[in-house]
This record gives structure tokens, sequence and C-alpha cells, in this order.
């Protein structure tokens, strides 16, 4: 069985990181986690929050910050201030939860500290929005460049309970091959055990062989793990659904959505206005 289906949906007191190679690919995800905010905090910079709102066709309430500027009140002395960061950051998510309402934050301030240099000052930040969470329920989102130090990327994951990467491929023969190296490597950082890595090497390489092969389209792979679960997906620029098909006897090909459909604990597609998303999601 196979589902259309919507994108994952946080939880109050989700704290999710994204790590992304483009800005186009920042913008779709953190667009579409806004998209169904009745409230939001975007913690922007100024190259992102223009694109953002033109990527929301129906906003709820969203309190728009320059991440620069909040950056540079909770960081009065060069150091974070966490009375200052309770203040100005907690007094904006305390207002908009108001009435019991939940709420969506987005947030770039780490991105800037890391790309300064300053790690000990992102983890820091990490870990003050925690303790804010703890204290009010919302679900947060940041985002990253990708991280190509593994142990910067294990430190950074850590401090979120979902991660969240996506990477671009040409329409070459070896892609498939490529995605799968990356993907292997990456859920190997996250901790996934050989059973994970062994189901998701299978899901990536069929799913996207049938973006090159069939849909004739360059693609990118994402990955969406919370611990209990972990979803793949592999866009393509093709409108076409896929159907899983009964290869012949001794056909050597035509058994990916079968595997796939026999690996995953359910999957589906999500239609775009520019192609589609085939998904699958594997037990964490």
């Amino acid at each position: 069985m196979w589902f259309v289906a919507s994108q994952v949906q946080p939880h109050a007191c989700d704290h999710l990181v994204q790590f992304y190679e483009s800005d186009a690919e920042l913008i779709a995800r953190a667009g579409e986690y806004l998209q169904a905010a009745e409230a939001a905090v975007v913690i922007a910079t100024e190259a992102h929050r223009p694109a953002l709102a033109g990527a929301l066709t129906d906003p709820g309430d969203i309190v728009w910050l320059d991440a620069e500027a909040v950056l540079a009140h909770i960081m009065p002395r060069g150091a974070l201030d966490p009375a200052a960061f309770s203040d100005v950051v907690g007094g904006v998510i305390r207002t908009a939860a108001a009435g019991g309402r939940p709420v969506r934050a987005f947030g770039e301030m780490v991105a800037l500290l890391w790309q300064r240099g300053d790690v000990a000052g992102a983890l820091e930040l990490e870990t003050l929005w925690n303790e804010l969470m703890a204290a009010v329920p919302f679900s947060l989102y940041c985002a990253y460049p990708s991280v190509a130090d593994a142990d910067d990327f294990a430190r950074i994951c850590h401090a979120h309970t979902a991660v969240e990467a996506t990477w671009a491929f040409p329409a070459e023969v070896t892609a498939p091959s490529d995605a799968r190296h990356q993907l292997a490597g990456t859920l190997r950082q996250l901790g996934h055990h050989d059973g994970v890595l062994d189901d998701a090497r299978v899901v990536v390489t069929e799913l996207a062989a049938n973006a090159v092969v069939h849909a004739r389209s360059a693609f990118s792979v994402s990955i969406h793990g919370d611990g209990a679960r972990l979803r793949i997906g592999v866009r393509d620029a093709s409108p076409a659904m896929p159907e899983p098909q009964e290869p012949a006897p001794q056909g050597l090909s035509g058994r990916g959505l079968l595997l796939v459909s026999a690996l995953a604990s359910r999957w589906g597609v999500q239609p775009l206005t520019d192609g589609k998303v085939v998904w699958a999601e594997l037990r964490g």
C-alpha cells in the first residue's frame, strides 16, 4: 500500500535541524514548516526573510525578526547573555504562545555563530533554546549550511530532536550510487545501526534510479530522522506518478518499488507543481 501524504509535521517541543546545500532547499523546507503555523516567530537573516515571506501563500500570525539584530541584543558584550535571551527571544515566544496557541519558531542565529567560527557559542545558544522549550511549549526549526566535519555534525545533531539533510544529484548513471554513499555516511554519523543502513541503501538506490531512468531528471535526496523513524525522500522533475509493476519472471529490472514497499513501514508520493517527491519511512 502506498500513500499520497503531507510533509512530516513537528510536535510541540520538537527541535529540528536542517543541513542544506542551497538557499532554495532552505526556503522550500522552512517554508513548508512555516506554512502550516497558526502562530510563528521567524528570526532570519536579511538575505532569507524576503524569500521566506514569498514562499508562504497563506501565512498565519508571524513575527519577523532580524537574526543579526537579535544576536546583537543577546550578546551585548560578545558572549551570550542568558537573561537577555530570556527577555528578548523568550518574551516574543511567550507572547506568541499566549492563550495556548501552538507556535513554530525558525531561527538562523546559531548558523551565524557557526559561520563566524564560534562553535561553542552556537552550541550554547542551542542549549538556551532547549531550556526555553522546556518552559514554553513550541517547536523550533534551525538551519545550518552543510557541515562537513563528522564531529561537528554529531555535536549539532545531539542538540536536536530531529535532523533533516538534503543533497542534490545530476541525472547521471552514477548518481544513484553517489546518493547511496552520501546517505549511508550520514546515517552512520547519526548512529543508525546496520539494519537501518542496509535498508536505507536499497531504498535510496531504487528511488534515485527511478528518477534517473524513468523521470530522466536530476534529483535531490532528503532525510528526516527523529530516532523512532527515518524518512527518505527523492524529489525529481517529473509529474508522472510511480506505480509498482510485477516484473517478468526472468527480468533483471522492475522490482524497485516492490523492494521499497517490502522494506518500508509505509511509502508514498507527494505531488508538486514542478515534479514530485517519492518517500519511504523506515523504523529508526
